[in-house]
């Protein structure tokens, strides 16, 4: 199915910084062999993802030390939809030429080189599934991390239930849509939905499930719940946007005693060796100091999460089910990236960025 004789096209970096100053397109063979457990897929679409954002801008050598050293180039971002090719290794299974297909290229992107912003890809069986039959690989690109989240943290650690209240922080990212749709579906027409974001999005925040819109522009945030909310607290705090440890220390206060606090969003650990330490401390505070230590009483999940063939199934479902649908911003083609990088760093975002690589399967 791919052209193994001819070269393929691919966005690079070998340093920090903005994406317009960092990154160049390129043409490099398309690969000819892969190990094992990986396939060659042609790219469809590709969704820009605000974590790796952060990480291509990140503070060299600060708590990403093998980032600052590496000068060979790198590929960056996760998400994606694509096709099957011919080229499988020899433990592949369930996976034929011409599927269609959506998942996640390599968590370690900058480490090793290998991210999707490309015209193929080599991607671990594991990381992929079939997009299902009535969603679109441009739908499919906008799924696999921030689905893949969603799933995890509602349903498997915090175990949403019919009737729950749930709090979601940063509203109108990628992870923040999700969380909101799928929070909606699951507590149902009695369960509360309360999320943050600036006014200018709160229409279509409302729209997507929110029964209550914070702007947390507004307002100093942990004193606003505080207020509001103490008489009717949470079963569960999504935090996407990587909050200052305040909004955890102060959720006693709308937190329920059996609660979870859950963070789900990048960290900021700052610019400075002194900032990231005294972030770290606070983040292992929160998840090992007991309270009668002075620790906070609530229970808190800060955790990276393994990505399994099971788990990506299960997502799968949920979209297949319509539990939630892609929310997408806008959409550039794969020579406008820059521009898309450009509309990612404006903050101005609902949802995700999306960049058409080979639209021919659509």
């Amino acid at each position: 199915m791919a052209d193994h004789n001819s070269m393929m096209k691919q966005w690079q970096f070998t340093r920090s910084g903005k994406p317009r100053d960092i990154l160049t397109i390129t043409e490099i063979p398309i690969p000819t062999t892969c190990p094992d457990d990986e396939l060659l897929i042609k790219i469809s679409y590709v969704s820009l993802n605000s974590a790796i954002l952060h990480r291509l801008m990140a503070y060299r050598g600060v708590f990403d030390p093998v980032g600052a050293f590496r000068s060979r180039p790198s590929v960056p971002e996760k998400d994606f939809s694509g096709i099957v090719c011919d080229l499988r290794g020899a433990n592949v299974k369930g996976f034929n030429t011409g599927d269609r297909v959506f998942g996640m290229g390599p968590t370690a992107f900058r480490e090793i080189g290998r991210g999707v912003l490309c015209e193929y890809a080599l991607i671990k069986q594991d990381s992929l599934v079939k997009v299902p039959d009535n969603i679109s690989m441009k739908d499919a690109a906008c799924f696999p991390v921030a689905g893949f989240t969603a799933y995890c943290f509602l349903i498997e650690k915090a175990q949403l239930k019919k009737g729950d209240k749930v709090f979601i922080n940063g509203g109108s990212g990628a992870v923040g849509v999700m969380v909101i749709q799928l929070a909606r579906t699951i507590v149902g027409p009695t369960g509360l939905v309360v999320a943050t974001c600036t006014a200018a999005k709160s229409d279509a925040i409302r729209n997507l499930g929110a029964d209550e819109i914070i702007d947390y522009t507004a307002h100093d945030l942990p004193a606003f719940l505080r207020e509001h909310y103490s008489s009717r607290p949470f079963d569960a705090i999504f935090d996407t946007v990587g909050s200052d440890h305040i909004l955890y220390s102060s959720s006693p206060a709308y937190l329920t005693p059996e609660g979870l606090f859950c963070a789900i969003g990048l960290v900021d650990f700052g610019s400075t060796v002194w900032a990231g330490t005294k972030r770290i401390l606070q983040l292992l505070s929160a998840m090992m100091v007991p309270v009668y230590l002075g620790g906070v009483p609530r229970r808190y999940i800060f955790e990276p999460l393994k990505v399994s063939h099971v788990r990506m199934l299960a997502m799968a479902k949920l979209v297949e089910d319509k539990a939630f649908k892609a929310v997408i911003d806008s959409t550039y083609k794969f020579d406008n990236v820059l521009d898309a990088y450009d509309r990612l760093v404006s903050r101005q975002v609902i949802g995700k960025v999306v960049i058409e690589v080979n639209a021919d399967h659509d």
